[in-house]
């Protein structure tokens, strides 16, 4: 049924965006971490997600079905350089291998989960059934009953021996054949 597949299809994108936000969540915790580190203030180093992740973030919206294919082409760019970005700040900021991992984990997380929003649809729906008034009902089943009848009697007359051509009378032989007086010689 039609319904099932849209629960389906609802149901894995409220997955695939969980997954994404949890991407974004851990990657901006780990650029904040970054710049922390390499001495911008507390506060100030929680713009840092927004211009790095940001820029991912717009190349999704560019993305969008709706609009032209040069504006997702420029956004496939957005999320490769943000992703890129986002991605050698993940593994600088991780001080454990672990926490490179994690890092990792999350870049990948989020561009796998950008792929299959790209990709999840939701099937079409089935074609409305057609309801037709009693009179044009009417009109259909006397257009057929008189094909039927012609369809008959084109098939007798198919069928029927060629008629026969009438006797010619006497009269129409004369016409048809009447010649003028043969010429007499003026000698005579």
């Amino acid at each position: 049924m039609h319904t099932h597949r849209n629960v389906s299809s609802i149901s894995a994108k409220v997955i695939v965006w969980g997954f994404v936000l949890s991407a974004a969540a851990l990657s901006a915790h780990d650029i904040v971490t970054l710049f922390e580190r390499i001495g911008a203030p507390a506060p100030l180093s929680f713009l840092a997600p927004v211009f790095i992740d940001g820029v991912t973030w717009l190349g999704k919206l560019m993305r969008s079905h709706s609009l032209s294919k040069k504006t997702n082409t420029t956004g496939l760019v957005y999320l490769v350089l943000g992703g890129g970005a986002s991605l050698a700040a993940n593994l600088t900021a991780g001080e454990t291998l672990g926490m490179k991992l994690l890092g990792l984990l999350a870049v990948t997380g989020f561009i796998l989960g950008e792929i299959a929003l790209d990709k999840i649809e939701a099937a079409p729906a089935p074609p409305a059934a057609v309801t037709v008034d009693d009179e044009t009902k009417a009109k259909r089943s006397e257009a057929a009953r008189k094909g039927a009848v012609t369809r008959k009697s084109n098939k007798a007359k198919a069928t029927r021996k060629p008629r026969a051509p009438k006797p010619a009378t006497v009269e129409s032989l004369e016409q048809a054949y009447a010649m003028a007086s043969a010429p007499v010689s003026p000698a005579a």
